[in-house]
């Protein structure tokens, strides 16, 4: 704990860009904390926070043009490269089971970008969704008959409603999946590597300068997510315009 405070200490120490001499100092504190970490942690477990912090977004762009760094501290190296492997292998694990069934895992409306890292956060197509058919034309449609396998999944309400019109032909035993292709969903690009213990909404968000980060919480809820997701939308578009 002490090597991860004083890598933080060590990097916020010059107010302009790092000095060399405290990128080297905090290195020796990250390689400290992670051959720590192999010796005090059960087997398997990985380097603190901190460390792999700082081998993420410091270390690595400093080797570019300190080349040695890599050779003089090999067991924050191992760390974050064991870290990599975990990241990769979950990675594999989580889509191999989301392509099994990836309609659970993404809202089916038309539009919207939002995502769960677990299925059962969104909600399938039933008799109790149709809230503007009576009782009597839902048992004549079928409402909510369509196949397990082939059931839409909404993040919220308003989205059932607002896919109902496309959905409603297919709303019945036998046929078809309704779920609309648009060609955006890249499941590759948006699976988490883990599922949270409590379950997470997610919306891919598209900054200004092009970059696309995930956004992900289990604390807000759907409506606010697709705000986030415009609101994003429109600044890169501003950006986009300010340009030409």
């Amino acid at each position: 704990m002490a090597h991860g405070l004083l890598i933080s200490w060590c990097i916020n120490a010059s107010e302009a860009e790092l000095r060399l001499r405290y990128l080297f100092a905090a290195c020796h504190h990250a390689n400290m904390a992670a051959r720590l970490c192999t010796t005090a942690l059960p087997p398997g477990s990985q380097a603190s926070p901190s460390v792999l912090w700082f081998m993420k977004n410091i270390f690595e762009k400093s080797t570019d043009s300190v080349h040695e760094l890599d050779l003089w501290y090999e067991d924050a190296v191992e760390a974050l490269e064991a870290r990599d492997k975990q990241w990769q292998q979950g990675l594999k694990k989580m889509a191999k089971h989301r392509k099994k069934n990836p309609s659970r895992y993404q809202c089916a409306a038309p539009g919207c970008k939002v995502e769960v890292d677990t299925g059962s956060m969104l909600s399938c197509c039933e008799f109790s969704y149709i809230l503007f058919v009576s009782h009597t034309l839902k048992f004549m449609l079928g409402a909510g008959h369509c196949d397990p396998d082939k059931k839409p999944s909404y993040c919220s309400k308003s989205c059932q409603k607002a896919d109902w019109k496309n959905h409603k032909p297919y709303c019945r035993p036998g046929a078809e999946c309704s779920v609309i292709d648009d060609g955006e969903y890249d499941i590759t690009k948006t699976t988490p590597s883990t599922k949270s213990a409590s379950g997470a909404l997610q919306v891919p968000l598209t900054l200004p300068g092009g970059r696309t980060v995930l956004l992900s919480s289990s604390t807000m809820g759907a409506e606010t997510m697709k705000e986030m997701e415009k609101m994003a939308s429109d600044e890169r578009e501003n950006a986009l315009n300010r340009t030409r």
